[in-house]
C-alpha cells in the first residue's frame, strides 16, 4: 500500500504540472480572444458614433447649402431674408444663428440681432479668397456655454460672387450622444475632437470649456486675480492663457492617427492608468478638415470578468493541490 501512495504521489507532481501548463495555455487563449472581443466592441461604438455625428453634420450642411442658393435669399434684400433666416433658425433648433453679408463684408440679413460690418473676420477673408464651402474649427460659446461650429458658403448668382452666408451651429448633440454611449462608472468614454485636434464633445465638460487641443497639447484657462476670480481686459474680456497638456507619449500617437484621419485600436496609457483605445475619422462635407471620434476603455474594467475567472481559477487550483 506504501509503495502504491508513493508511485501515486510521484504521479501526481506530472500530472499537476500538465495541468497547470494546460490551464496556462488555455487562459492565454482565452484571454487573448476577450481582448479581440474588447477590441471589437470598441471600434464597433467608435464607428456608431461617428456614423451619428456625420450623418447630423452632413444634414446641417445640405439645409444650410439649399438655403445659401435660395432665389429669395440672393436677392440680398434684407426685408426678404430675414423672416426666412429667422424661420429657419427656429424650426432647426441645433442653428444658433443665420447671417448673409454682401462682397464688402456689410451684413444684409441675420437671423435675429442688428446688421453689422464682418469685412475683417477670419472666415470672411477666408472665404473671399478661397471661394470654398467649408465647416469651421469648434469654438466655445459664451451665449450658451456650449461648443460651436460654423458652415460658410460662397453666395453665387449665375457665375458672380455676390456674398459669404454663415451659420453657427450649437454642437450641445454631439454633447449628449457622447453621454448616451460613455459609462465612466464602467471605465469607458468617447470624445470628439476636430481637424485642429480641439475637443468638441466630451463626458468631462472641463475639457471643452478649457478648450483642450490634443494636436498642440495645449488648454485655455483664464487668468486669476489673487482672489480667485478672473482677469478682464479694458473691453470686459476675460484675459487667458495656454497651460501644458501633460499625456502619455503612446496617447500622442493615437492623436497623431486621428489627425492623419487614420481608424484603429490599440493599448495606451491614460491618466496614468492602461486603457484599450479606438479612433475613427469623420469626414465632413466641403473643404473641412475631418474630426475624429476616439473611445477609450481602461483595462481593468475591461477585463474584469476574466479577472474574476482567474482568481476562482487560482482558489480551485490551490483547493485541489
Amino acid at each position: 500500500m506504501k509503495k502504491r501512495k508513493s508511485i501515486f504521489k510521484q504521479m501526481m507532481i506530472p500530472m499537476m504540472t500538465i495541468i497547470c501548463i494546460l490551464a496556462v495555455i488555455m487562459l492565454f487563449i482565452f484571454t487573448s480572444s476577450y481582448e479581440k472581443d474588447i477590441y471589437s466592441r470598441n471600434q464597433d461604438i467608435s464607428n456608431l458614433l461617428a456614423g451619428e455625428i456625420r450623418a447630423f453634420m452632413d444634414g446641417a450642411y445640405s439645409i444650410n447649402e439649399e438655403l445659401a442658393a435660395n432665389p429669395s435669399i440672393l436677392t440680398m434684400d434684407t426685408q426678404i431674408q430675414t423672416p426666412i433666416l429667422a424661420g429657419c433658425v427656429e424650426r432647426n433648433t441645433y442653428l444658433e444663428q443665420i447671417y448673409i453679408q454682401g462682397t464688402d463684408g456689410l451684413q444684409t440679413g441675420r437671423s435675429a440681432g442688428e446688421l453689422a460690418d464682418r469685412s475683417t473676420r477670419w472666415w470672411f477673408v477666408q472665404t473671399m479668397s478661397e471661394k470654398k464651402p467649408f465647416i469651421s474649427k469648434s469654438y466655445y460659446s459664451v451665449a450658451t456655454g456650449m461648443p460651436c461650429a460654423s458652415l460658410f458658403f460662397p453666395m453665387y448668382e449665375e457665375e458672380k460672387l455676390i456674398g459669404i452666408y454663415a451659420a453657427d451651429l450649437k454642437l450641445d448633440f454631439l454633447q449628449n450622444l457622447i453621454g448616451e454611449y460613455s459609462r465612466k462608472e464602467d471605465g469607458r468614454i468617447s470624445f470628439v475632437i476636430d481637424g485642429e485636434g480641439v475637443v468638441v464633445a466630451h463626458p468631462d465638460t472641463l475639457q471643452i470649456e478649457e478648450q483642450y487641443n490634443y494636436r498642440e497639447m495645449v488648454k485655455t484657462v483664464p487668468v486669476k486675480d489673487e482672489a480667485g476670480h478672473p482677469k478682464k481686459d479694458a473691453d470686459g474680456n476675460i484675459i487667458t492663457e495656454q497651460l501644458p497638456l501633460e499625456v502619455s507619449e503612446d496617447f500622442k500617437q493615437i492623436i497623431e492617427n486621428v489627425m492623419e484621419e487614420k481608424s484603429g485600436s490599440g493599448k495606451i496609457s491614460y491618466e496614468g492608468r492602461p486603457y484599450y483605445v479606438s479612433y475613427t475619422a469623420i469626414p465632413l462635407k466641403g473643404e473641412s478638415d475631418s474630426w475624429s471620434l476616439i473611445t477609450l476603455h481602461r483595462k481593468s474594467a475591461a477585463m474584469s470578468a476574466v479577472y474574476n475567472m482567474l482568481k476562482t481559477a487560482a482558489v480551485i487550483l490551490a483547493v485541489g493541490m
